[in-house]
């Protein structure tokens, strides 16, 4: 795993988050959010102000962060600050020992707490294609999406864990993370779900619905049936995405394939 080495990008890392999640979300909602003031965060954002030892952990308790990732980004605001040499020295180390190999294996649980969208997925998918380019604005174009923001993607997959760049810079996924997804806790999978669902919305808008292939279907059921019914469509997706995701290099596309099932009676959302 490659941990950021200036505690300001994490920060800019997690308003980014918020704001992708949220269009509306300002870096002065995020000032909020953190206890400070909007032109203190600008500040500490340009780096002409720093950030005390007790603020840092503030801070970062309110970032979404898991234990290491607080950890590593109170080391990062000690590196940063004038303070004693063996403070400093012990900080550095941590750092340094947080970048050694086996330090960040890809376990899901610890790691996309920290962030995980549709693009993050769309782009371990494409790496699977032949016609593949290690280009940041090959995979803008392709997901419609900025240049930079494809570059923000690719180094949170590598800040994850979930892909490398090795030797002669060829792109490659260390792990398939649809192997992880039940060690993931409610709450990722809740924003990952919420953050599918606005792109789904996003894509219906331009795509012409086919009349002769309704996408939803309403319809009454027996609730002590509900689990039942959720294991199968947990067992046709898995039947599903084995069926048509090729594992060589012979897909040309990359889909999303979504399948809700809920109550419609208000009772239940309570």
């Amino acid at each position: 795993m490659i941990f950021e080495t200036d505690f300001r990008e994490v920060l800019k890392q997690v308003l980014q988050k918020r704001a992708g999640n949220n269009p509306s979300y300002s870096q002065r909602a995020f000032a909020r959010d953190l206890g400070i003031s909007p032109s203190t965060l600008s500040e500490v954002l340009k780096g002409r102000y720093g950030l005390s030892e007790k603020k840092s952990r503030e801070i970062a308790l309110k970032l979404d962060l898991d234990q290491d990732g607080i950890n590593h980004f109170c080391d990062l605001v000690t590196i940063s600050k004038k303070t004693n040499h063996q403070k400093k020295t012990e900080a550095k180390q941590r750092v340094v020992d947080r970048q050694s190999p086996g330090f960040g294996s890809p376990n899901l649980q610890n790691l996309m707490t920290y962030f995980i969208t549709w693009e993050h997925i769309a782009i371990l998918e494409l790496m699977k294609l032949e016609s593949f380019e290690s280009s940041f604005q090959w995979i803008g174009d392709k997901l419609g999406i900025t240049t930079r923001g494809a570059h923000q993607a690719v180094k949170h997959l590598l800040n994850i864990g979930l892909m490398e760049i090795k030797n002669g810079g060829i792109w490659t996924a260390t792990a398939d993370y649809r192997t992880l997804e039940n060690h993931l806790p409610a709450s990722v999978i809740s924003k990952f779900q919420q953050n599918s669902l606005q792109k789904i919305h996003d894509v219906a808008k331009l795509t012409p619905i086919d009349p002769n292939n309704t996408p939803s279907i309403v319809f009454s059921v027996k609730r002590s049936r509900v689990s039942e019914a959720k294991q199968d469509l947990k067992n046709f997706k898995k039947e599903f995405c084995r069926k048509y995701h090729d594992q060589g290099n012979q897909n040309d596309d990359v889909f999303c394939f979504s399948a809700q099932f809920y109550s419609l009676l208000a009772k239940n959302h309570i």
